[in-house]
């Protein structure tokens, strides 16, 4: 039972989420339990991830719909992919001037090799930003209250309509490319709600396509919607661990290979002078790599133990 929990706030709906001390947030959502973890800040954002990407079942790539791919998003990339999970990537701020989900969802796919798959179009633009247009069910979702906090289902603008039937007909057809009973439907011209959702759902899974939701985080527009999307399209934790422990057991490129360095030095110790520039050959590691804490050294002292990494 989590301890000393407060109300998080800020998102209404089939649920409530609660926040626990240590960077994790637990609560219920529609009858689903979700641990949502979180890091403490940017400056320990990188052993923060490191160390919690592989207990995960499911990850949400955070995008700014403004200033698109940066950096740190090929960081974030490259550990998704390194433990195989299964993802969504919510754009955020699209209530700004200049946000472009279609644009963005365009980079995702030339510059990160990722198939997303757009759920939703934004309702209205910049600060008139209000809602989303939902595909998958072709309503349009406006987010009422002072904090956004009261999602309300509403027929799509008709000036809006025409846009939305094209964009849910590319929809369907990158998940046909997935499911073979979502084509048998699109054939018989009977897609269904519950088929265009199972689909999502086992191409999510099987790390085929990555399904985009939108919205203001800030105005907690499109929450609701993510943590929806989160209980019908991540799998449980018991399935990934199964495939995490699978994968553990092969070696993987992008893994560092660790040897011993055996250095004949005087005084028993070894700094960066004593290293070579040229790294000695990889070998396969032996079993599953854990790394429970990781500090900087300029040196080690004799019956010291450390790992030597190539730099970038």
């Amino acid at each position: 039972a989590p301890a000393r929990e407060r109300d998080a706030g800020g998102v209404g709906g089939e649920g409530s989420l609660s926040r626990e001390a240590l960077g994790s947030t637990r609560g219920i959502w529609r009858d689903h339990v979700l641990e949502l973890v979180s890091t403490v800040g940017p400056l320990r954002f990188t052993r923060d991830a490191r160390g919690a990407v592989p207990s995960l079942s499911g990850a949400v790539l955070l995008l700014d719909a403004v200033a698109g791919i940066q950096r740190q998003t090929f960081t974030a990339d490259r550990r998704i992919r390194r433990f195989r999970l299964p993802r969504l990537i919510f754009i955020n701020k699209c209530d700004r001037a200049g946000a472009d989900p279609v644009r963005l969802c365009g980079q995702l796919r030339d510059r990160l090799a990722i198939n997303p798959v757009l759920l939703q179009l934004p309702l209205g633009r910049k600060e008139r930003f209000v809602g989303v247009v939902d595909l998958v069910r072709m309503r349009a979702v406006r987010f009422a209250g002072p904090s956004g906090e009261h999602p309300i289902s509403v027929p799509i603008p008709e000036d809006m309509r025409r846009g939305a039937e094209a964009a849910r007909e590319r929809m369907i057809v990158t998940l046909s490319m997935f499911s073979d009973q979502l084509t048998r439907a699109v054939e018989a011209d009977e897609v269904s709600t519950s088929q265009i959702r199972a689909a999502i759902r086992q191409a999510t899974v099987g790390l085929q396509v990555t399904p985009v939701i939108l919205g203001s985080a800030y105005k907690s527009k499109g929450v609701q919607p993510l943590l929806d999307a989160v209980v019908r399209y991540l799998p449980e934790p018991p399935a990934v661990r199964e495939r995490a422990r699978a994968d553990l057991a092969l070696s993987e490129p992008s893994m560092p290979s660790l040897a011993p360095v055996d250095l004949d030095t005087t005084d028993g110790s070894l700094s960066e002078e004593d290293l070579d520039d040229e790294p000695p050959a990889p070998q396969p590691p032996t079993g599953p790599l854990r790394i429970f804490e990781q500090t900087e050294r300029d040196a080690l002292g004799p019956g010291q133990l450390g790992v030597v990494m190539a730099r970038a």
